[in-house]
């Protein structure tokens, strides 16, 4: 595959093909073995994506035989690809899992900065909470989270995300809160 071509990103259906895969948060720096630059990876993926988006999909299985080649392996349902010499993404075979930070997905809709840094000292405190086993703080924070910051939190996966909450789900949420105040 040349490496050096241009990639067009028109895909035929007047779609476009600019899908950007980023490094996991826990990545390394590209090992010493792969023949490829970042920017050479990323091209390569980009073509991949094209000729997949075009049916080529001979093409793309050979671009992607070559990239795994070289070290680099991608997860296409996250979009993320590493070349640091491992090749899981997410949990861990070390049993280490459950000391990693949490790790944001999706949009921030809006949140400044500070907001979703504010958000991650929160999931970070809440974990502490559980793995100390005082449920209440836990319990706490996790409606904190989900009511005044619209946040879901998958500690299997140790991550969390913005979840659209509506009026009407808040209005649920207060109906139980009191509901459980008067019992």
């Amino acid at each position: 595959v040349d490496v050096d071509a241009d990639v067009d990103s028109d895909n035929g259906d007047g779609g476009s093909t600019s899908i950007i895969y980023q490094l996991p948060p826990d990545a390394g720096p590209i090992a010493a073995t792969c023949q490829f630059t970042e920017e050479e990876i990323h091209t390569l993926i980009a073509k991949r994506s094209l000729a997949k988006s075009q049916r080529k999909f001979d093409e793309a299985d050979r671009i992607l035989d070559e990239l795994k080649g070289s070290g680099v392996h991608l997860h296409d349902n996250r979009k993320e690809w590493r070349a640091d010499g491992d090749n899981h993404f997410g949990r861990t075979n070390d049993g280490d899992h459950k000391n990693r930070e949490y790790v944001m997905r999706g949009g921030t809709h809006g949140l400044s900065l500070d907001a979703l840094g504010d958000i991650s000292k929160i999931v970070e405190r809440r974990s502490q909470a559980k793995r100390t086993r005082d449920f209440l703080t836990y319990n706490e924070l996790g409606g904190a989270l989900k009511n005044k910051f619209g946040v879901h939190v998958n500690d299997k996966k140790r991550e969390w995300s913005m979840i659209f909450i509506t009026p009407l789900d808040q209005d649920l949420d207060q109906d139980q809160d009191q509901d459980q105040d008067q019992d």
